[in-house]
């Protein structure tokens, strides 16, 4: 791997695995805006969690299956999260699709 060097870990039980690697990124330019931001969608139930991730991934949107955040478990206990730029075409294609959905704040 460029740019990587190799520290050694210590033996022993519990010890890390042999090598470590040690990544150095370069600077480089800032993230678009929203690109490291986040939106996290809650469903009623685990179906629909899944339904919506296949979906998605269907259509090419990024996203991911989280645990629900603490306060919002109460339903299936879990969540979508995708990044805040994709959120207006991913709740077009829920709502497209019919699946039920809350957006966090």
């Amino acid at each position: 791997m460029a740019g990587a060097s190799v520290k050694e870990a210590p033996d022993g039980p519990g010890a890390a695995p042999a090598s470590i690697p040690e990544v150095s990124r370069a600077p480089g330019p800032a993230p678009e805006p929203g690109a490291r931001e986040f939106r996290t969608y809650l469903f009623e139930t685990a179906t629909h969690v899944l339904w919506a991730e296949e979906v998605a991934v269907g259509k090419g949107l990024p996203v991911e299956v989280v645990p629900a955040p603490p306060g919002y478990s109460r339903q299936c206990g879990l969540a979508v999260r995708t990044f805040a730029a994709v959120a207006p075409a991913l709740e077009a294609l829920l709502g497209e699709e019919g699946i039920p959905f809350h957006c966090l704040p």
